[in-house]
């Protein structure tokens, strides 16, 4: 069984992680987009914005991915791992670099399968990522330690995007991969300035998460990084379900906006906005019902990290039902081309936390690694 320190090397690499969502620049704003050129009937521009969101976004992830691999101990060093979690993240960056290109690849066709109608290949590819996944972290921790978790995640990436793949074969489907109409790298930079919202959540996230890691580290050592990661892990589980309900809420809410049917854009934010609420609040309840056993499955041996997960699975938690509601208003605005009061909303929401983790942390700790149940 893995321990705190692989934890929290894990942890450590969670700006880097969140730096891979800059991908959803393009991939949210091609939700946008095509919700609008669908709805005026400019099928045509909808698969050369396609087809080049694909080029650019191969480009620019294969770069990252080997700049990870080549320089992972600098890199280690910079995201501000030490000791033993510093060797740990180098062998994890090693083995899940590879897979940061296919990951952003899954992400996109995942985002805009629905437009092809093949929503159902969707949940097929995620229960492929998520079996190859765990069955490889069992197979691989054991002779590789954490660069097998990192390899296992690498394989689930490439089995997903494998499982995707055939839904964007045929010309009778909205995406397709057929160059008869070319590529428009003009509309793939329409569709950065429409996800320009997702840089300033990125950009939010990664200073949030940056900062979070090292306030932990310096006030209450490699055990308050590792719940992080954990947190991090379980939210991102959780955190599906506000947004699966928004990133489909911004689909057909370009598609309203493009046949500017202002009243089936009202019905749609009404109707997302209960059922999604319930959604939320039940998986709230969920894991505050859990948090006993899970802070005792992921910290076993140790009392006093496994006493601060519980309090924190209490605590971090209580974000879906607002973060829903705010994800939907998000959108809203999004697809109304609000863009300034979008930008602001998006960087300002994941700036503050960062912030207030930082000075919370610190107030709450006033010695270097001191007490993890107090902080």
């Amino acid at each position: 069984m893995l321990g705190k320190d692989a934890l929290a090397a894990v942890g450590f690499f969670s700006p880097v992680i969140t730096a891979v969502s800059i991908a959803y620049v393009v991939i949210n704003g091609m939700q946008v987009v095509t919700g609008n050129l669908v709805g005026a009937g400019k099928t045509k521009d909808v698969n050369r914005l396609f087809i080049g969101s694909f080029f650019v976004l191969t480009v620019i992830f294969s770069v990252f991915s080997l700049v990870c691999i080549i320089f992972r101990q600098g890199l280690a060093g910079l995201l501000g791992a030490d000791g033993e979690a510093y060797a740990l993240l180098c062998d994890y960056i090693k083995g899940y670099a590879p897979g940061i290109l296919t990951n952003v690849l899954v992400s996109m066709l995942m985002a805009i399968a629905p437009f092809n109608n093949r929503i159902k290949l969707s949940y097929c590819s995620l229960a492929v990522m998520t079996v190859v996944d765990v069955l490889g972290d069992v197979l691989l921790v054991g002779p590789l330690g954490l660069y097998g978790i990192g390899l296992a995640s690498t394989f689930s990436n490439i089995a997903a995007l494998l499982v995707l793949l055939p839904g964007f074969i045929k010309k009778d489907k909205l995406f397709h991969f057929q160059t008869k109409d070319g590529m428009s790298i003009k509309l793939v930079g329409k569709v950065a300035m429409r996800g320009l919202p997702s840089l300033m959540l990125t950009g939010g996230v990664i200073i949030r998460n940056y900062r979070f890691n090292y306030s932990l580290n310096q006030y209450v050592g490699a055990g308050g990084v590792a719940v992080a990661g954990v947190m991090s892990t379980v939210s991102s589980l959780v955190a599906s379900v506000p947004s699966g309900s928004s990133s489909a809420f911004a689909s057909l809410a370009g598609i309203y906006i493009g046949e500017e049917d202002r009243e089936s854009l009202i019905d749609l934010t009404r109707t997302a906005m209960r059922l999604d609420v319930l959604l939320c609040a039940a998986a709230t309840g969920v894991i505050m019902h859990l948090a006993s056993p899970l802070s005792a499955l992921f910290f076993p041996n140790d009392e006093s990290v496994q006493m601060l997960a519980y309090r924190m699975f209490l605590l971090t938690f209580t974000f879906p039902v607002p973060n829903v509601i705010y994800n939907i208003l998000l959108q809203a605005y999004w697809a109304q081309n609000r863009m300034l009061l979008v930008n602001i909303l998006s960087f300002a929401e994941t700036a503050s936390m960062g912030l207030f983790a930082l000075f919370t942390v610190q107030s709450s700790v006033r010695t270097p690694h001191g007490s993890p149940i107090r902080s």
